[in-house]
């Protein structure tokens, strides 16, 4: 991988953890390929990734406010615990 790729997956990453999703998306070429490790399936072309990427960041800012305000709510102030580890498991349902 050459210095330029390594360097714009390192700027691209790191607004992601920022979830400064403008900056990442500048990022992207025209002809960017996501493959999402949820869905399975490949998001094509900038757009496309831009409106997931803005979707995701949105989903995830409203479950941090509300995983702050169950906190708050179940909690004494000053007896919270200092990190809440959240995980997420994928529920599978097998009928017959």
């Amino acid at each position: 991988m050459s210095e330029e790729r390594i360097s714009t997956a390192a700027a691209f990453r790191a607004a992601v953890e920022r979830l400064d999703i403008d900056a990442a998306c500048e990022l992207l070429a025209p002809d960017v390929v996501f493959h999402s490790p949820v869905t399975f399936h490949p998001f094509v072309g900038r757009d496309t990734v831009v409106q997931l990427l803005t979707l995701v960041a949105d989903t995830f800012e409203e479950l941090k406010r509300n995983v702050r305000e169950a906190v708050q709510c179940h909690f004494d102030a000053g007896t919270a615990p200092p990190v809440i580890r959240l995980h997420t498991v994928k529920d599978e349902v097998i009928s017959t």
